[in-house]
């Protein structure tokens, strides 16, 4: 895994890396990962990217407590707002970390949202807000389907019982860089 002060450009990760960040027994990885493309994001620079970190946390990470929402919201014309949301049900909801401003506009995000949306095995449900005007993207919503946590994680252990160690060896990194389907299936 890549520390995420090495990474210069979001080109330099590849979807399956953000598996690896997700996994760690801590959100730690996965929070610095996001900071860092924050830091380094630019116009046409593959910051879609971001959108398999959150594929990775809502199916792999067992330190997210419950469900995983994510709002992605045009700020102006060329940065774009990120708040990743704990929904907890009931009405609960809390932010799980910080805003984050990306310096690209929404529609950077939208190819590969519009491609997972489609996915069968996608963990979240899509919606995608336009303006009055009804031309310009204004909010992308990711919320993540109640199901996915019972299916895709192992009963729980014991905290006595699990070791130190990681559970299972990182996976290996993809040498490709294309957000098509091979690597949206990747991802579950």
């Amino acid at each position: 895994m890549k520390f995420s002060t090495e990474i210069a450009s979001c080109r330099n990760l590849k979807p399956m890396d953000m598996r690896e960040f997700a996994e760690e027994r801590s959100s730690l990885p996965a929070r610095r990962l996001l900071d860092r493309f924050e830091q380094v994001a630019r116009p046409n620079d593959g910051v879609e990217i971001v959108l398999f970190l959150f594929v990775a946390i809502a199916v792999r990470a067992r330190w997210l407590p419950d469900r995983l929402n994510v709002a992605i919201t045009a700020d102006g014309n060329t940065s774009t707002k990120l708040d990743l949301i704990i929904d907890g049900g009931g009405g609960v909801r809390e932010r799980m970390w910080r805003r984050y401003r990306f310096a690209v506009p929404i529609e950077e995000f939208e190819p590969a949202a519009i491609r997972m949306s489609k996915h069968a095995k996608t963990p979240f449900d899509f919606s995608f807000d336009h303006k009055r005007d009804g031309q310009r993207l204004s909010r992308i919503m990711m919320r993540m389907d109640r199901s996915v946590r019972a299916v895709t994680l192992p009963p729980a252990r014991s905290v006595l019982s699990q070791s130190p160690q990681r559970l299972a060896p990182p996976p290996s990194v993809r040498l490709s860089h294309s957000l098509e389907t091979e690597d949206i299936d990747s991802q579950w």
